[in-house]
């Protein structure tokens, strides 16, 4: 859930109240009412489903970076009937209690979230992770292992190395398509969920320690070959970012995202292994460290350098079933050329030091991190 609202910030971010750059319409405790936006996935198919005309629901922009906006949705008091009854309940008990009442929006999961909105804290959020949402609540180590006499079996069914060459005719749909790519990424994903056994025995038969897999499902990704080694890295990560916060450079609100195989232990490319299954397996020899710089004014940073096609890559990046971002890379010289010298520093450092190697793209704010992916506790 999200609380929205003046009396989050204070003010109202409407810009026809008040003085226009400037935040002055002060809220007003006792006639605001209390707004939240319940955020999920699934609810724009589900708010279809009702079949509401535009007299009972609206559908409005809503900012969410300098750049991005998504839309909410609210619906009329008298329509709350056709909610669920826990909804309905929720509203009914609040809305009397709270001396401005309370007002019910809803919102597709995917985008992130303003500066002046928050998240209220409660036992299941879907963003600002630092673990892989796979719902595993269990013990690696309680999940009976494949039976020495299966695992070829086990290898044949479960575990593939194939990757679809570019100039076949599934690789062009999938190149042209970030819909198809999410809906291959987020069947992978609900396989694995569904099936966290499977993911856990693909990980042991190539080689994954039961700690290592279990440090996994705790947000320690398998590039690292321990926990401590992980924090070392964050560390330094977070050692950065406190570094290029104050300096003068054209992104702030820095966050380091955690991407890759190795986070969740297979890889989301859809032209790595069978198709809408978990298959591919990660291999910490190969796979080189992912990390992603979240970060307001990433993408006026990069239009500003005016670069070559040649020398650096955009391209989408899942958020949501519904919604993708972008994400872009550097050539290696370039990379030097134009990022603040101490994170050309820190990346030299550690791509020396990490057996892979180590990787750095960029964002800009404004989406919200697919279940597979984690930020970096800096």
């Amino acid at each position: 859930m999200v609380v929205t609202g003046s009396s989050v910030g204070g003010f109202s971010q409407n810009p026809l109240k008040g003085i226009t750059n400037q935040p002055s319409k002060i809220t007003d405790a006792k006639g605001s009412d209390v707004d939240v936006t319940i955020r999920a996935i699934g609810i724009v198919d589900y708010i279809e489903s009702l079949n509401l005309t535009s007299k009972q629901h609206r559908k409005y922009p809503s900012t969410t970076s300098p750049h991005t906006s998504t839309t909410r949705i609210g619906i009329k008091p008298s329509e709350y009937v056709l909610l669920p009854k826990a909804l309905q309940d929720f509203h009914k008990k609040w809305d009397a209690k709270l001396s401005g009442g309370l007002q019910l929006m809803f919102q597709e999961a995917g985008p992130d979230l303003p500066p002046w909105e928050i998240l209220m804290p409660t036992a299941n959020v879907l963003t600002g992770h630092s673990a892989p949402l796979f719902g595993f609540n269990g013990k690696v180590a309680d999940v009976k292992p494949v039976p020495e006499a299966e695992v070829a079996a086990f290898k044949e069914k479960y575990i593939s190395d194939a990757y679809k060459k570019y100039d076949k005719d599934f690789a062009s749909q999938v190149n042209s398509s970030p819909y198809l790519v999410r809906k291959i990424q987020f069947n992978r994903w609900r396989y694995a969920q569904k099936n966290p056994e499977i993911v856990i025995n693909c990980l042991r038969v190539k080689g994954f320690t039961d700690t290592q897999i279990q440090d996994m499902f705790d947000g320690c990704p398998l590039c690292f070959e321990t926990v401590a080694a992980y924090k070392e890295f964050s560390a330094a990560c977070s050692k950065l970012v406190a570094i290029l916060e104050p300096a003068d450079i054209p992104f702030q609100n820095i966050r380091v995202v955690v991407t890759g195989s190795s986070v969740p232990g297979f890889s989301q490319n859809p032209l790595k292994g069978i198709t809408n299954q978990p298959s591919k397996i990660t291999n910490t020899e190969s796979s080189d460290v992912d990390i992603c710089f979240v970060a307001d004014g990433i993408t006026e940073w990069i239009n500003g350098l005016n670069l070559d096609a040649a020398v650096h890559r955009k391209y989408p990046s899942t958020c949501a079933p519904k919604l993708s971002a972008t994400r872009v890379g550097f050539k290696s010289k370039t990379f030097a050329q134009v990022v603040p010298k101490e994170m050309y520093e820190f990346w030299k450092t550690w791509d020396d030091k990490l057996s892979g190697g180590l990787q750095i793209t960029f964002q800009d704010s404004g989406a919200d991190l697919p279940p597979w992916e984690i930020y970096m506790p800096l």
